[in-house]
């Protein structure tokens, strides 16, 4: 029991129920970040008086560069994550003996899973670059 009164049980009730509105934000911002780094250049490629603009000043290569590096940034996560939670997979269930022969896999996957602060990183990339290629292009857009 904890100076709260809660068993470890109850704790461990408790701290699943803070994984699903985790989990469900964790996929709404990285599906945000996709649909917007895909929808974002094809709303450009889509709209002939914008193309041109963006083209005529010289910007069009650095935005469809910059959403294409936040969508890779996001990507090259989603498959670290995977990657990380595969070991994590391939271990635990199967005992210590798989748990030993895999034993820096297990132990580094089961650090990165605690580590909040690698799932951020690639996170605010991705903002800075969307905001970034954002910036150019609106900068376009409003210029005269």
């Amino acid at each position: 029991m904890d100076p709260e009164g809660r068993s470890e049980e109850d704790k461990k009730k408790e701290a699943e129920g803070y994984w699903e509105p985790y989990a469900y934000f964790a996929r709404a911002v990285r599906l945000w970040f996709l649909a917007y780094g895909v929808g974002f250049p094809i709303a450009i490629i889509s709209n002939e008086w914008l193309l041109k603009r963006l083209r005529a000043s010289g910007c069009l290569a650095t935005v469809a560069w910059l959403f294409i590096a936040g969508v890779v940034v996001q990507v090259l996560a989603a498959m670290f994550w995977r990657t990380s939670m595969w070991y994590q997979y391939l271990c635990e269930p199967r005992g210590p003996k798989v748990r030993r022969r895999r034993a820096w896999m297990f132990r580094a996957s089961r650090w990165v899973s605690e580590q909040y602060w690698i799932e951020l990183i690639p996170d605010i990339a991705t903002l800075v670059l969307f905001a970034r290629a954002t910036a150019t292009a609106l900068r376009v857009i409003c210029s005269d």
